[in-house]
């Protein structure tokens, strides 16, 4: 998504990418030179380019330095938050979306932790200055449904007096 924005956007998304994205992240210094730009250009762009990868968000688009709703996206965005309401578990959402030809972005496929992110994101409700695509009922109805799965574990009186036993700190393996 970066990388499509008018007016230097490849130069963010190479900024981002090599600095923070690829395994072995470039030094300022490397940047600099492999950019050939000043070091105060640099920072500036940089700034910018983490200011614009902060508005990037599926279901949106910046046109003419406005935020505005991607209806295809938007749409899948709907969709994720009705099947989730519906039963689908993350795996089964990602599964689906994989399937049809809407990349969350070109290099990489749809996994759970993009759809858990698209739940948990009040900007899709209308929230920090981003047009709605969703309404507030349905983003609590699954905010709702995610807080009932994520009830804390309760480990048994048989459970605590055999890790004590066992001299050894709790692992979540161990629970």
């Amino acid at each position: 998504r970066l990388k499509r924005y008018p007016d230097r956007g490849e130069l963010y998304y190479e900024i981002l990418t090599k600095q923070f994205i690829h395994r072995f992240n470039s030094t300022e210094k490397e940047l600099l030179e492999e950019l050939n730009i000043e070091r105060s250009v640099f920072y500036d762009r940089k700034k910018e380019a983490l200011f614009l990868f902060s508005l990037c968000l599926f279901g949106y688009a910046m046109q003419m330095g406005k935020i505005c709703i991607q209806e295809q996206e938007a749409g899948l965005v709907k969709e994720i938050f009705l099947d989730y309401i519906r039963g689908a578990s993350f795996l089964q959402i990602t599964e689906k979306l994989n399937s049809q030809p809407v990349a969350y972005n070109l290099q990489t496929r749809w996994n759970k932790n993009m759809v858990a992110r698209i739940l948990e994101d009040r900007r899709y409700v209308g929230e920090k200055g981003f047009p709605r695509i969703i309404d507030s009922e349905l983003f609590n109805a699954a905010l709702a449904k995610r807080a009932a799965k994520q009830i804390a574990f309760q480990p048994t009186e048989l459970q605590k007096a055999l890790r004590r036993l066992s001299g050894q700190k709790a692992t979540q393996q161990m629970e």
